[in-house]
């Protein structure tokens, strides 16, 4: 493909990333501030926010391998 086609997959990919992400965040933040749930739920909030972070960089990996073989 064509780079500028290239580029563009690529800034859609990195700006749907930045949305999970600041969605991610505020779920977090929620979770956060609720003094009921425990030191798990926080946790597993984080972690689950970790895990979506290693999931998009490899999807964009894996998304630029595959327009760009």
């Amino acid at each position: 493909m064509a780079t500028a086609t290239l580029a563009a997959v690529l800034l859609a990919a990195i700006l749907l990333g930045v949305e999970v992400w600041v969605v991610g965040i505020a779920a977090l933040a929620w979770t956060v501030s609720r003094p009921a749930l425990t030191a798990v739920a926080v946790a597993t909030a984080s972690a689950a926010l970790t895990a979506s972070a290693v999931g998009y960089v490899a999807a964009v990996i894996l998304l630029g391998r595959w327009v760009a073989p």
